[in-house]
């Protein structure tokens, strides 16, 4: 199983009962086609999700759980601090 696209319930029930908010890649890409995100971090916090579902779920050493430990830990959890103007 890979983030790149919805995980199938029929294939994976267990998922769903492990995973409270799903997230995949194409979803990402679609809700960026369509204008979801208000900033870069409502984005990131979206890829993050993506990453850290993967680690949840997946076997631990497998290469998509390498690739996931490799980005989710360096993306923002909070949002940038708003510039002040002088």
């Amino acid at each position: 199983m890979a983030a790149g696209t919805p995980v199938d319930k029929e294939a994976f029930p267990h998922y769903h009962e492990l995973i409270r908010e799903p997230m995949d890649f194409s979803t990402v890409g679609l809700r960026l086609e369509r204008g979801h995100y208000r900033s870069a971090h409502a984005f990131a916090q979206d890829i993050r999700l993506t990453l850290l579902n993967c680690l949840a779920f997946e076997t631990e050493g497998t290469p998509v759980v390498k690739l996931a430990q490799r980005y989710a830990y360096p993306l923002p959890t909070h949002p940038p601090p708003a510039l002040v103007p002088d």
